[in-house]
């Protein structure tokens, strides 16, 4: 990729980022998990919304390219790649967010050494470890496909690239519609306990990811536009990615309606905590406003504009953390023995949670190192193959 201003801007915000996040980690590798806002009833915080958003950016991303590399969709040959790359780059960055929020980090070699199969959390951990090792195979089979000389060989390293997608497909469903899945078959959590939530996963992973590739190909990709290439796979992106958005806010106020009617007492409080709670404008102002209402404006009167469409896919991508937010923390509020938190005094013992300073400076320091390996690959990798060598995108 040719450098431009642009491109460098965004990778000096990322490095940025990611020195901004070093009082966070220091902070917790010192301190452990003392200065962070969850406790004993909210056991999850920040780090596990992050994690599960990244996720998503993965699977979506990674779902994405299949559309190519299994189902040879030939006018998305062009992202293809750079989708594999986002998908991988996340992974990294949702991992490093969980292993943050455990107790003991230093064990993680437990689960690889002497796991326990009988554990979800386990066999979701060993998928994580395959699908890395199938899109770095995949990336290498992919790129080394262009650069031989003899078409026999390139068609060889075609189909091991075709077959390692095929692999990587049922592996990425099954952890991200895993961890809803995970969630949803809680029964203690009436909040959780939904056979919605596997398929509201999969559905913001589909939106997340379509919104970031839209993302970065509007201002990091700047070799199509001359042809109106860019713009046309840019166009192709965000409106999926909205029309996704639109059906996740479907599913959402579906089970607003349902529960809310069926007068489920846990239910009922937790989505009006959701609603109408100190935290409201996390679900009206961010997620459906500037994630849903701003990006949909953008779209309709910047259409035309690769950045204006870049800027609406951007804000999709962020501020679905916000969805994020309003499945993990909310599910917790409601304690499955309410009378302990009259019975039992302790100030980590609340069922309440506001995230830290240093909670948010890991997950911007995660933010930033994301930005840069994936600045790292569009500088020194081919994500973004020849157009000589491809079918031009259509609209």
């Amino acid at each position: 990729m040719k450098r431009n201003p642009l491109n460098i801007l965004f990778f000096l915000a990322f490095v940025v980022l990611a020195l901004v996040g070093i009082p966070g980690w220091y902070d917790r590798f010192v301190h452990g998990h003392r200065n962070v806002g969850y406790g004993q009833v909210i056991t999850w915080g920040l780090w596990v919304a992050f994690y599960i958003h990244m996720l998503a950016v993965c699977a979506g991303s990674y779902l994405f390219s299949t559309l190519y590399y299994v189902f040879g969709v030939e006018r998305f040959r062009r992202p293809a790649r750079a989708a594999l790359w986002i998908s991988l780059v996340a992974i990294i960055g949702g991992q490093l967010s969980i292993l943050i929020d455990m107790g003991h980090v230093e064990r993680f070699w437990k689960i690889i050494f002497s796991p326990n199969f009988g554990s979800v959390l386990t066999v979701t951990a060993w998928l994580y470890g395959i699908f890395l090792g199938l899109v770095v195979l995949q990336l290498f089979f992919d790129i080394r496909s262009e650069r031989h000389q003899q078409s026999s060989l390139a068609e060889r390293d075609r189909r091991i690239t075709r077959l390692l997608s095929i692999l990587g497909l049922p592996v990425v469903l099954s952890f991200h519609g895993g961890e809803g899945a995970l969630l949803g078959v809680m029964a203690s959590r009436p909040y959780w306990n939904s056979p919605l939530l596997p398929f509201m996963f999969l559905v913001s992973a589909l939106s997340t990811g379509m919104a970031t590739l839209a993302f970065f190909f509007a201002f990091f990709d700047r070799d199509g536009r001359a042809s109106g290439e860019t713009q046309r796979l840019v166009r192709s992106l965000s409106a999926y990615a909205l029309g996704f958005l639109g059906l996740y806010v479907l599913m959402e106020f579906t089970a607003i309606f349902i529960n809310l009617y069926g007068s489920v007492y846990a239910n009922v409080e937790t989505f009006h905590m959701i609603l109408y709670g100190p935290f409201w404008y996390v679900f009206w102002i961010v997620h459906l406003g500037i994630g849903g209402a701003l990006p949909a404006w953008l779209l309709l009167v910047g259409r035309r504009s690769v950045a204006a469409m870049g800027l609406a896919s951007g804000l999709m991508a962020v501020t679905f953390f916000a969805a994020k937010l309003n499945v993990v923390i909310p599910g917790m509020v409601n304690p499955a023995f309410r009378n302990l938190l009259t019975g039992y005094k302790d100030p980590r013992y609340v069922a309440f949670y506001t995230p830290t300073w240093n909670e948010w400076l890991i997950v911007l320091g995660i933010l930033g190192l994301c930005g840069i390996l994936f600045g790292l690959g569009c500088r020194y990798l081919p994500l973004f193959p020849n157009r000589g060598n491809q079918k031009e995108v259509a609209s």
